[in-house]
């Protein structure tokens, strides 16, 4: 065994680098000697994986030393909650709410305190098995969180929970750390990526969004309704006329020469990312049902058309391509629930297709690349590529991998969606059939309790271990995310247990009084002034 970096899934495709150390191996001039160059004996507590691999390695060793005997298979340090033959409780749904809830409340939070939310762990691993927990705050993390404390308010009327939903959201809102409060300035009323980092993100806004306009629905409570508004707005009128936004807007960069956000508003934008379009796309749906603005509608309808025109050559994928179907299943969904049409229902069954052809019969749905000269992010292409850039989890197609940060969990939500948007009894069966593959491979973990219920990046349901290629810098097979990944997962279940779709949950036109006041605000386009001396700011994901 040699260590090396060394790009692929389960084999190193591109052959062992030169440079590789020896860790394990028969002295060369006393071949009864074999040399250990690392803590092998550490397998069980560093959490070394997969498990079945080291399980034949040292198997191995065993046989070599003449030993007959074989370890016994072990439970990982960090394991999934059930395994793939296990009947599953009665309860288990609610039960996987319920961890997660706990794993909010005890880790997401204590990052920081109730009041902010820690985006996540990273993926490395260390000699004692933990990871290293991201701290910072996310304007994204922080609004999808909220949902899963209003959800557990709604469930079980835990006052805490409705406590800490409502602290986070006014922490979210009031704070010019997560949220731009100049009235002047052009992104008005959007979410920073990261705490008092200046770039503003349409779906990560968007998706903070629907997190806290559920929210409010389920504390009913309309103290958030203009901030909430006021963010979709903001979004809206720096959406180009064919439905599509630049990837993010920063400041001041974005705006150069007295260009404002209307600039953007009148300015032509194709850009054909599911990744970076599709869940604006359901907010401004949802937001046409709160409101009855009909440039919600309009805007999402537009693009929405225009970007299934182009499927799937035109698409670009970002991490790989089953994320972007994934994410188109929730905004078909609702433009059907707005606007019942065979168009738009064709349109939705032309994803479902694709998507069904991902679906295993375990619940997962499978990775894929699409077309190379049309992704972002595929897998490394050199071993001396791995690990530089962000990247997708599997090496080739055919890699049994799922991603629970940029697909699985967003297909759950779509999923769910369409069960009520269409008589169709096959969505509900997939819903069912994933939410079960959820509850399965729910983190469980005594060693590490930071991760017990939580839900982590890749899993492969061969293997039925936590497994990916890591290239991808910085969230690997390992990280955990508590927005995009947990805090949707959790919230899909609690609305499958309250039988409620998304487009179900708001009260239409529940922000009518508000909108015109609103409006009035959001349609002045104020003089820029001179912010030359405002350095320039950096995020990931430009492209």
């Amino acid at each position: 065994m040699v260590s090396a970096k060394a790009a692929g899934y389960r084999h190193a495709v591109y052959g062992i680098p030169e440079n590789a150390v020896p860790l394990l191996f028969v002295h060369p001039d006393y071949p009864d000697v074999m040399i250990a160059a690392t803590g092998f004996s550490n397998f069980y507590r560093a959490r070394y994986a997969p498990v079945a691999d080291w399980r034949r390695i040292w198997n191995y060793i065993l046989g070599w030393l003449g030993s007959d005997q074989t370890l016994p298979e072990w439970e990982m340090a960090v394991h999934p909650a059930f395994g793939p033959g296990d009947t599953l409780p009665e309860q288990a749904e609610l039960d996987a709410f319920a961890k997660s809830v706990d794993w909010f409340s005890t880790n997401a939070l204590a990052l920081h305190t109730e009041l902010l939310v820690g985006e996540g762990y990273d993926s490395v691993v260390d000699s004692a098995g933990r990871q290293k927990p991201r701290t910072k705050t996310r304007g994204d993390c922080t609004g999808e969180t909220a949902l899963v404390f209003a959800c557990d308010w709604t469930l079980n009327r835990n006052p805490a929970s409705r406590d800490t939903c409502g602290r986070i959201m006014d922490h979210l809102f009031n704070s010019p750390e997560l949220c731009c409060l100049d009235p002047q300035n052009p992104c008005y009323g959007m979410l920073n990526f990261y705490e008092n980092l200046p770039t503003f993100y349409g779906d990560d806004s968007c998706r903070a969004m629907m997190g806290c306009l559920a929210s409010a629905e389920l504390l009913n409570d309309s103290g958030w309704d203009r901030k909430i508004l006021r963010c979709l707005l903001s979004c809206l009128r720096t959406t180009g006329p064919q439905g599509f936004r630049i990837v993010n807007l920063q400041w001041p960069a974005s705006f150069k020469n007295g260009a404002s956000w209307d600039h953007y508003h009148r300015s032509e934008c194709y850009n054909y990312r599911p990744h970076s379009q599709a869940w604006m796309w359901a907010a401004y749906l949802l937001a046409w049902r709160l409101s009855g603005h009909r440039e919600f509608l309009d805007s999402a309808r537009e693009g929405i058309h225009r970007l299934m025109a182009g499927y799937p050559e035109n698409i670009r994928w970002t991490n790989g391509f089953s994320q972007e179907i994934a994410r188109m299943l929730l905004p078909l969904a609702l433009l059907v629930r707005a606007e019942d049409t065979p168009e738009h229902r064709a349109m939705f069954e032309r994803i479902w297709h694709d998507a069904e052809n991902l679906l295993e019969d375990c619940g997962a749905m499978r990775e894929i690349m699409g077309d190379i000269k049309n992704g972002m992010y595929p897998s490394p292409r050199s071993n001396e590529e791995y690990g530089t850039t962000e990247a997708a989890l599997i090496q080739e197609n055919g890699d049994p991998c799922c991603d629970l940060l940029y697909t699985v969990n967003f297909a759950f939500v779509g999923l769910h969606e369409a069960s009520f948007a269409f008589d169709n009894p096959a969505y509900r069966r997939a819903a069912d059939k994933m939410a079960g593959f959820l509850v399965r491979i729910q983190a469980a973990s005594t060693q590490q309790p930071y991760l017990n219920g939580a839900w982590l990046r890749g899993f492969d349901w061969e293997l039925w271990d936590y497994w990916g290629s890591s290239a991808d810098s910085g969230w690997g097979a390992w990280s955990v995310e508590t927005g995009w990944t947990n805090s949707w997962i959790a919230s899909t279940f609690a609305l499958r247990k309250l039988d409620k779709g998304l487009f179900d949950l708001v009260t239409p036109l529940r922000y009518r009084n508000i909108l015109p006041e609103l409006l009035k605000e959001m349609s002045v386009v104020h003089p820029l002034p001179g912010y030359a001396a405002i350095p320039a700011v950096q995020a990931p994901g430009v492209l």
